[in-house]
């Protein structure tokens, strides 16, 4: 097997395990914000008991930022940006715009 399929194949598994890591992630630091307010004397709740309740109230935040920015299409124009910058999508491009050209001669 090609050695850079397998590091693209490694690659992409970390990048899919990255985004729950951040998941878990975002909700530690949503936890240790809540501790600080806590600690300065501005909330009164018992943050070990809710904890669970505090990382699903995170994960649904979350979901709610994602689904604005899918009705606000911010990913369609992400992959579209991502799609231009391409080299191997300009050169398809460019061959694409070859043919059409010779296609009109032709007419």
């Amino acid at each position: 097997m090609n050695i850079k399929k397998i590091f693209a194949d490694i690659k992409i598994f970390i990048g899919r395990a990255q985004s729950y890591v951040s998941m878990l992630n975002s909700g530690m630091i949503f936890f240790l914000f809540l501790s600080k307010v806590k600690d300065a004397g501005y909330i009164h709740i018992e943050l070990e008991k809710l904890m669970v309740v505090l990382f699903f109230i995170t994960l649904l935040g979350m979901i709610l930022i994602g689904f604005i920015e899918d009705k606000l299409k911010l990913h369609d124009e992400e992959n579209k940006r991502v799609w231009d910058r391409n080299p191997h999508i300009k050169d398809i491009i460019a061959r694409l715009e070859r043919i059409e050209t010779e296609i009109k001669k032709r007419r």
